[in-house]
């Protein structure tokens, strides 16, 4: 069963590989479960479809697509 991170697990885990998010390039790192899950549903994939994710930060989509049963590469 996949987890998706809260905004407390991203903190830490950014804090730990001392990473933030460089807002002159308009980064984010997506942080509320509801927006994540809301992001998949909008890609309107296939059940099953594969995605291929560039630049998955702290992998906050990642785990919402393998929440919904995409295999991501």
């Amino acid at each position: 069963m996949v987890t998706l991170l809260g905004a407390t697990e991203i903190r830490a885990l950014a804090e730990r590989l001392d990473v933030s998010p460089t807002k002159k390039w308009g980064q984010n790192f997506v942080h509320d479960a509801n927006t994540v899950r809301k992001i998949v549903l909008a890609a309107k994939l296939h059940d099953g479809e594969s995605v291929v994710e560039v630049g998955p930060g702290l992998g906050s989509l990642t785990l919402g697509l393998l929440e919904q049963g995409h295999p991501v590469i």
